[in-house]
């Protein structure tokens, strides 16, 4: 679905709030992030217009958790990744916004532009079963055939939304993942995992430990996030 193009207005005032331009987010800027900054759906429409244009066609990860994005917004912007523009994306973070299951169908429908994607963080929304099926039957089809780590817990799902991505990967979806988590928030590292999740896990080595997840450096900065040894640090949001 093509997303209608933001009145001018709002596309020069979000550069003007920018830290970096939009010559240099294509040359030297690989890690976006919008990290804990509340993005109104005016500007979700702006950060899909400019994906949409290629600036962020060179883009190693995308970070818009704790955003506050909507399930409208953030159904936006994954229109916008679906051009297929961003195919050097590896780490998309959409954890703990208010996504429902609309933003999960358009995640979907975006899978087959997002193929390189290694890392995909959707922890902490209010998808439900419905949204559940929906990734979970695309994974099935062959979606996300690069995805090693996958963070979904914390969600609006009962046990039938577990039991399809139960049935997900015990059917082989997700052949090179290493680490899954679905289950509640975890205390030092430790949680409940029923035994027949353990079973299968344990069988594909797949970790169940959301520890592995990137963590912010330094604990006042929720925009820093160190995905890679090496790596410059997102860019900010704002100035």
């Amino acid at each position: 679905m093509t997303n209608p193009s933001p009145p001018q207005e709002h596309i020069d005032a979000f550069w003007k709030r920018m830290k970096y331009t939009e010559e240099e987010i294509k040359a030297e800027v690989p890690d976006m992030g919008f990290a804990g900054l509340k993005l109104s759906d005016d500007d979700c429409g702006v950060v899909a217009h400019i994906i949409s244009t290629g600036c962020f066609d060179n883009l190693n990860s995308l970070n818009f958790g704790g955003s506050k994005m909507s399930d409208a917004g953030a159904t936006a912007i994954l229109n916008a990744l679906a051009l297929g523009r961003s195919k050097s994306l590896k780490i998309l973070n959409l954890s703990a916004n208010k996504l429902e299951n609309g933003a999960a169908k358009a995640l979907v429908a975006a899978a087959s532009a997002l193929t390189g994607i290694t890392i995909l963080i959707m922890s902490f929304n209010e998808i439900g079963d419905e949204g559940f099926a929906a990734l979970a039957t695309a994974a099935s089809a062959g979606a996300f055939p690069e995805l090693l780590k996958l963070y979904v817990g914390n969600n609006k799902y009962t046990d039938a939304g577990v039991a399809t991505w139960f049935d997900c990967l015990s059917g082989g979806a997700f052949k090179n993942m290493t680490n899954f988590h679905i289950f509640g928030k975890e205390e030092e590292g430790k949680v409940e995992h029923p035994a027949a999740w353990v079973e299968m896990c344990e069988k594909r080595l797949i970790s169940l430990d959301q520890r592995d997840l990137p963590q912010p450096e330094e604990e006042d900065d929720p925009n820093i996030f160190e995905y890679g040894k090496g790596k410059k640090k997102p860019a900010d949001w704002a100035k």
